[in-house]
């Protein structure tokens, strides 16, 4: 489910024949996305059943964009069904608050690249991310983080990493590197495992 209170768009351009999206900027407030994903049995049926339907190749989409700001938004993001457990739940991710602004977003086929200028937000469990930049980019082989700062009232980590695809399917062969200066309060550990509460 989308849902969106107000959206605007400066010079937007759209080709099909190039299969071309190119946007000036675009702003949007108060988005509100709910996305429940199926659990892996049923998910394999429908990738079996997608699997059995011939492929239709196709060029992929280019798309980019100069600005693109997102303002008191929230999203939510669970495996059907699920309940939330107490403390920062992988299978049911809900965050509200959230702000963004992302400078030249460029994104084709699998190659992405994500400039991240701002991000502030609030997880379910209690998390509240006060500020964070950095740049995340994709290709077929590996993703990457460059420049990460992130930071929460109490702790800050600071990242720059690198996971090749190959770490996702068998035989898990995918290289995986990892830089990082981390300051962690506890009161955020707590917040996210409650368990660990004293």
């Amino acid at each position: 489910d989308v849902n969106v209170h107000n959206a605007k768009l400066l010079n937007g351009y759209v080709n099909t024949e190039l299969c071309r999206v190119k946007l000036q900027e675009m702003s949007v407030d108060s988005l509100d996305v709910k996305y429940f994903y199926p659990a892996v049995a049923e998910a394999t049926a429908e990738q079996t059943k997608d699997a059995e339907a011939p492929a239709e190749a196709s060029m992929p989409w280019t798309v980019t964009a100069t600005k693109l700001n997102l303002t008191n938004s929230r999203a939510l993001y669970a495996l059907k069904d699920a309940k939330p457990a107490d403390g920062l739940d992988m299978n049911y991710l809900e965050i509200s608050d959230v702000n963004f602004e992302i400078d030249s977003l460029y994104n084709r086929g699998m190659a992405v690249t994500v400039p991240l200028k701002s991000l502030s937000a609030t997880e379910r469990c209690g998390l509240q991310i006060t500020a964070a930049h950095g740049e995340f980019d994709m290709d077929s082989t590996a993703m990457a983080i460059k420049n990460f700062d992130i930071r929460t009232l109490l702790s800050e980590i600071k990242a720059d990493g690198k996971m090749g695809m190959g770490a996702f399917e068998a035989p898990y062969d995918g290289d995986i590197s990892l830089t990082a200066d981390a300051l962690i309060d506890v009161v955020d550990i707590e917040k996210m495992f409650p368990i660990y509460k004293s």
